[in-house]
């Protein structure tokens, strides 16, 4: 399956705080992303989503998978953004 330039982009590291990836990450992964991961090449990175991938998640390809952690990450992030703004 080949990837769309958007999908590419979407690989690409984000700017979103890699302690709520991590912590995002648990949900998605049999093995959460460790500290450093952000250091990694996007080729490492899908390896390790893909290798990782809870069972409902398996078959997807790794750029699924992060879309998935960012979104969960970002969500919280609001969330609690918002809850202090209360």
């Amino acid at each position: 399956m080949r990837l769309t330039e958007m999908e590419r982009q979407a690989m690409k590291m984000t700017d979103a705080d890699p302690k709520d990836l991590i912590w995002a990450s648990a949900f998605y992964l049999t093995k959460p992303l460790p500290s450093g991961f952000q250091e990694w090449t996007e080729k490492a990175l899908d390896d390790f989503l893909e290798a990782h991938a809870w069972s409902p998640l398996e078959g997807w390809l790794g750029v699924q998978i992060w879309q998935q952690i960012e979104s969960l990450a970002y969500a919280v992030k609001s969330y609690k953004e918002e809850s202090y703004r209360s």
